[in-house]
């Protein structure tokens, strides 16, 4: 088990949303070890500088190696990869693991049978379950566990099998299991999600990973031979407000209380009960629900600052009620669609100079985007910005009417298996588009018809989307990260067709 690149920048996606100030104290379900590809990444220095680490810790000096092949471009974590603690004291976090292991810094721990030392509990600010419970049978145990050892106002971060992972560990994990883990104890349910887009390569014969296992068992090995799997990982960060014990939740409604209610029953599930709390004393830390992630906030803010005061502030005070019934992604689409509605009325109300031709560096900040990804830059320089958490990328320019124009956008990578579904849009409507294959990325290029442009004045959006995506009315799968990430967008190029040589 090993430390990621996203579980790295869900951490300073937390700072950043004002949650985690500093890490102080971390205590791993689990022994974990650096990942290779969190040791050969640009967010590791990044997040070193976020939580002031100190000088002497020298990334260059780790050893690192990837594993042997799991399936696709999942790998297995090499054993003598450099343990977590590393990086923990590195921050100055006091630091402990549970296991069975004998690491140094662990606590001996059956999460099967045994219960928090008296000495450990209430003492970490974060606690994480970075794959450790899916291969425990007492999962009751294991999560009173985590509760016990994160302290009032900590965070317990899940990364855990969703879905596929068929001959991996015990269980897989759904949503609601957290929701109802929240609502038993009274979280907060800082973030979530489904990581659909794991770097898996697609899918992958069972049978071919796990032949000797399945040769010698009941599963017939001619049925196995033809089943495929995918695995898909979900994310939950849970925020602990109270010191009170931990409770079992219920995959059931809310009953009503009175007569006829079992006294017992009310004792053990007290969130279920109308009228009952979980026991707690007074209202506990805030915490803010990340929403604002799924676009980049702060380059949204500059553009809207650009616009005017009052759009920026417009744009600040957004603010969705988290503690109602409205299903969460619902509710960051709502902020979306909001952000697009400020964002193009102060557009047009600036009344731009229409322009008829321009070269747009979409990672940079000299254009009006009004939906869009992740700014990010490599270690060779080359920077871009992703396809939008709706699998788009908007951008808008008031251009002169009356004309037929070529758009171009150039894309550094693309995942497998999008790049035939990508299409070009002009306000809405969908446009011809041709993709090539260039030095080192590819280009989307389409004409724009005359009639599909806006008036002089006003705002004409072009996009380069995802044809037929469910995320085109929904956010990503994940609203740390900026999903699906399935093109990588770096310039965009219009210009009027008889131009063309």
């Amino acid at each position: 088990m090993g430390l990621g690149r996203e579980f790295i920048q869900r951490l300073l996606d937390l700072k950043r949303s004002g949650n985690l100030d500093r890490i102080d104290s971390v205590a791993e379900i689990g022994n974990q070890q650096l990942g290779h590809r969190l040791l050969t990444s640009p967010i590791l220095p990044e997040f070193l500088s976020a939580f002031d680490a100190s000088d002497d810790f020298d990334i260059a000096a780790l050893k690192t190696r990837q594993g042997d092949v799991a399936h696709g471009d999942i790998h297995h974590q090499a054993p003598d990869q450099p343990n977590s603690r590393l990086l923990w004291h590195a921050i100055g976090a006091r630091y402990a693991g549970f296991d069975l292991d004998d690491d140094p810094d662990t606590v001996a721990l059956d999460l099967n049978f045994d219960s928090v030392p008296e000495e450990h509990r209430g003492q970490y600010g974060l606690v994480t379950n970075l794959g450790t419970t899916e291969h425990v049978l007492n999962q009751f145990n294991a999560f009173k566990v985590m509760h016990d050892l994160c302290r009032p106002g900590g965070l317990m971060v899940h990364e855990l099998p969703n879905s596929g992972y068929l001959t991996h560990g015990f269980f897989t994990y759904t949503p609601k299991l957290f929701w109802q883990l929240a609502k038993a104890n009274d979280y907060v349910e800082v973030d979530g999600g489904i990581e659909s887009d794991l770097p898996s390569g697609g899918d992958y014969r069972v049978y071919d990973i796990q032949a000797a296992y399945y040769s010698s068992r009941m599963w017939a090995p001619w049925v196995t031979r033809q089943v495929r799997g995918r695995d898909i990982g979900i994310v939950a960060v849970l925020a602990k407000r109270h010191d009170a014990p931990f409770r079992m939740p219920l995959d059931a409604a809310d009953f009503g209380s009175g007569d006829g209610s079992d006294p017992s029953l009310v004792k053990r599930y007290p969130a279920y009960f109308a009228g009952q709390d979980v026991g707690r004393s007074g209202p506990g830390p805030a915490f803010t629900p990340i929403h604002r992630h799924a676009v980049d906030e702060e380059f949204c803010l500059l553009v809207a600052t650009r616009l005017g005061d009052r759009c920026a502030t417009e744009i600040r005070n957004l603010a969705f009620d988290f503690e109602g019934t409205v299903p969460r992604a619902d509710l960051v689409c709502r902020y979306l669609d909001r952000v697009r509605e400020i964002l193009l009325s102060a557009y047009q109300t600036s009344r731009p100079i229409p322009v008829a031709e321009g070269t747009i560096d979409l990672a940079g900040e000299d254009f009006f985007g009004v939906e869009w990804g992740i700014a990010l830059s490599n270690r060779l320089g080359q920077r871009w910005r992703y396809l939008g958490p709706r699998d788009r990328s908007t951008v808008l320019m008031s251009l002169k009417p009356g004309i037929e124009y070529v758009v171009e956008f150039d894309i550094l990578d693309v995942k497998p298996g999008v790049a035939e579904a990508l299409t070009i849009a002009c306000n809405d409507v969908h446009c011809v588009t041709e993709i090539r294959s260039t030095d080192g990325g590819l280009t989307a290029s389409a004409r724009i018809e005359p009639a599909i442009v806006a008036r002089e004045g006003d705002g004409t959006a072009i996009e380069l989307l995802v044809r037929n995506s469910p995320n085109r009315f929904r956010p990503g799968s994940s609203l740390t990260d900026v999903p699906p990430n399935r093109a990588s967008l770096t310039e965009m190029r219009v210009r009027p067709a008889e131009s063309e040589i």
